[in-house]
């Protein structure tokens, strides 16, 4: 409702999603499961920044679209490398070297360069981006 906080709503279904705790109780124990439509309703904002961090926050925005998209359009809470795993076999061809490419920045295996590919990121982020619209109305 109006005046909570949306990111709970994600946090929260994150946490239970990995039921581990450092000390104490399971997370299961303490917290009640988050709503469905709560859940998607905080994962859709992290897409309403898109365009305002893509060009310096490239690759994680690259990473939270297919998180986005994984989490709207699965019933599965998604890390970024599952969700990337989930989008990669859902995305055409011609996108999937961007998404390929944030994966191994992310792991360290590659150095973190976008400049050759600007065309290529802004045609995934508006494919995921309609994608992940699609798929939560």
């Amino acid at each position: 409702g109006p005046g909570l906080n949306r990111d709970l709503a994600s946090v929260v279904t994150m946490v239970l999603a990995g039921n581990t705790t450092l000390y104490g109780p399971p997370p299961a124990h303490l917290l009640g499961p988050v709503p469905r439509a709560d859940y998607i309703d905080a994962i859709l904002k992290d897409t309403e920044t898109v365009d305002e961090y893509l060009p310096w926050d490239t690759r994680n925005v690259i990473l939270t679209l297919a998180r986005v998209w994984a989490g709207v359009g699965s019933d599965v809470v998604h890390s970024k490398e599952s969700a990337a795993e989930w989008a990669l076999v859902r995305l055409p061809e011609a996108h999937r070297t961007v998404l390929q490419r944030a994966v191994a920045i992310y792991r360290g295996e590659r150095d973190d360069f976008w400049e050759d590919v600007q065309p290529q990121i802004r045609a995934y982020a508006a494919y995921t981006s309609n994608a992940i619209r699609m798929a939560s109305t």
